[in-house]
């Protein structure tokens, strides 16, 4: 993988570290914030790779659980952090793309707050129906959408949701039209999808996952280039004739003014970190794909998101606050 290629020239990189502090970083424990409650997909990312990260460098990785306000606590906690790579924070989609435009107000600016790491990982999100759903495949949904308009609702964990924004995407791409019925969580969500009162979610695998197994929900296709690990039988939205990907990202980032070495430092850790097979089966097993990527990387990858939902964003008129 590309990503593998870059580790020489991120380790050279730390080396560097230790000639700016006048010692070896990192000398004491390492602050990994997470801006959801603990047990979900950001914690369990954190955890994962900050125990890999804790053996390879000598110190401590203590994850510190800031939920609320989608993710905006922990984010504006770390924004104000002191810029010494002592304090980093798990970044997704929400705190890196859309919060600035569902938000007019926030107290922390991502692209001046906050630095990239390292891309961790990738999640892609996948149309979900009950079992009962009539919908086998991606087209028969789509047929069976449009030839019941007004019996059609999705469900979503809440307004300006990545899972909100893909699925409004999806019907700009083929011309359904559902109704959005936003929830406080996935899990309630979730829950009425496989009782049958929603007719669709787009949704991640680690959520997903348990009502797959159990035979309560269908995967109709994943929104990603390739088939998930977990999932070798369901077909890609590209294999099932759209066009179309939706693809959740995970990031550490860092206080505007970390060192160029000490950030250099981090991300090759993270790298071999994710690349142990340990840490990239477990993420693998969630439903997640493992990256471990350059700062320069991350920075493009947050880039052309913002570039590609920010406008639908603002074409939806979703406000949070």
């Amino acid at each position: 993988m590309k990503w593998i290629k870059l580790l020489p020239t991120l380790l050279l990189a730390s080396v560097a570290a230790t000639s700016v502090f006048g010692q070896a970083y990192p000398t004491k424990p390492i602050r990994w914030v997470v801006g959801y409650p603990a047990g979900g997909g950001s914690d369990l990312i954190a955890r994962t790779i900050g125990q890999a990260v804790q053996a390879q460098v000598g110190q401590p990785v203590i994850v510190d659980n800031r939920p609320g306000a989608g993710a905006n606590l922990g984010a504006d906690a770390v924004a104000k952090s002191a810029p010494d790579g002592y304090t980093i924070f798990n970044a997704d989609n929400g705190v890196m793309v859309n919060n600035k435009f569902l938000y007019k107000k926030l107290p922390y600016d991502a692209d001046r707050d906050l630095r990239p790491v390292s891309l961790l990982v990738r999640a892609p999100l996948l149309l979900v129906v009950p079992a009962s759903s009539l919908a086998t495949n991606l087209q028969s949904f789509i047929t069976e959408a449009k030839r019941t308009p007004s019996q059609f609702s999705y469900g979503t964990p809440g307004n300006g949701t990545p899972h909100h924004l893909a699925m409004e995407a999806f019907k700009q791409r083929t011309g359904i039209v559902a109704v959005h019925v936003p929830y406080r969580g996935a899990a309630p969500a979730v829950t009425d999808l496989a009782g049958g009162q929603l007719q669709a979610m787009m949704l991640d695998l680690t959520t997903a996952a348990p009502f797959i197994a159990s035979g309560r929900l269908r995967a109709l296709a994943v929104a990603a280039p390739s088939r998930l690990t977990s999932l070798p039988n369901v077909p890609t939205m590209a294999e099932a004739g759209l066009d179309f990907e939706a693809v959740l990202f995970v990031g550490a980032v860092a206080p505007s003014g970390t060192p160029d070495a000490v950030v250099a430092r981090l991300a090759a850790e993270m790298a071999k970190a994710i690349r142990t097979p340990e840490v990239a089966r477990k993420l693998s097993e969630a439903g997640l794909q493992p990256i471990g990527s350059t700062p320069e990387e991350f920075a493009t990858v947050v880039q052309r998101t913002s570039a590609e939902w920010g406008p639908l964003i603002q074409k939806l008129g979703v406000v949070l606050d």
